[in-house]
């Protein structure tokens, strides 16, 4: 796996690639466990973190949505 890595990125691409990744998952996982919507970090604006979930009204409307992942029969199989 590290080869085809290096065939395609430096060492510090790779550095900074990582930790993207670990903090995208992390704050993810912090949210959850925080209980914090995504509406809720810097509403209506870009930062809000998701497309559809810009305020309190676009975040209920996705969850809402029949194709919101969730509601999928997977996620179910994964949360119980």
């Amino acid at each position: 796996m590290w080869e085809r890595q290096y065939a395609n990125y430096s060492g510090p691409e790779l550095v900074q690639l990582g930790f993207l990744i670990a903090m995208i998952i992390g704050q993810q996982r912090w949210l959850r466990t925080m209980n914090i919507g995504h509406h809720a970090i810097l509403p209506g604006t870009a930062a809000s973190m998701a497309p559809g979930f810009e305020d309190a009204n676009a975040s209920e409307e996705s969850m809402a949505n029949e194709a919101y992942w969730a509601k999928s029969k997977v996620s179910r199989k994964l949360t119980g």
